[in-house]
């Protein structure tokens, strides 16, 4: 139980410095001013904590298996830990293409604008399955760490961020788009973290 503890909180933790990473990298992309050594520090943190958080939840998908009190089995709460974990799996994947994003906008230009259209959807692919992610994930931590008692709170709770989380989902897609769109017209910029 510990160990489940631990990853709620590592999961917490991790939403927060996501959402501080994409919040700058909205931020460097509509501004252009110079963050990108505060942007790989998030990108760091955020991939030190996502690298635990990951070892933890599949050590504990496939090594601890704790069974659940008889009559709490919830037919939402299965598919919503099959969202969390196909949102993880897709998000790992997508993870590396985000990465290079920017350096492939500034270095691959002659591609045209397919090749634009192509790095922007799956930016958006990645910011729709992180987003989904902390929707899924969010109230279940608060719930392991004792934080949240009652249904009615975690759906209170859950209303609240999906609204939260769709309009994130949309001002980030929309001002990285645009962001995007300049980076990829302007003279060799070297690209963000």
């Amino acid at each position: 139980m510990k160990l489940k503890k631990l990853n709620a909180v590592l999961g917490l933790l991790l939403a927060a410095v996501c959402l501080t990473h994409i919040t700058l990298e909205v931020y460097y992309g509509t501004t252009l001013k110079d963050i990108l050594k505060l942007l790989k520090l998030t990108a760091h943190i955020c991939g030190g904590i996502c690298f635990t958080h990951a070892l933890i939840s599949v050590y504990m998908v496939f090594f601890v298996h704790e069974r659940p009190k008889r009559g709490t089995a919830y037919p939402k709460e299965n598919i919503r830990t099959l969202i969390q974990r196909l949102s993880a799996a897709t998000m790992f994947i997508l993870l590396f293409f985000h990465t290079m994003l920017s350096k492939m906008l500034t270095t691959h230009r002659e591609n045209g604008l397919w090749f634009f259209i192509l790095c922007i959807t799956v930016a958006i692919l990645f910011f729709a399955t992180v987003f989904l992610h902390i929707s899924v994930s969010f109230t279940r931590a608060l719930i392991t760490l004792g934080l949240i008692t009652s249904r009615e709170t975690q759906r209170k709770i859950d209303r609240v961020l999906w609204v939260l989380m769709i309009l994130g989902f949309l001002a980030t897609s929309i001002l990285l788009t645009r962001a995007y769109y300049h980076l990829f017209n302007l003279p060799n910029t070297g690209g963000v973290a």
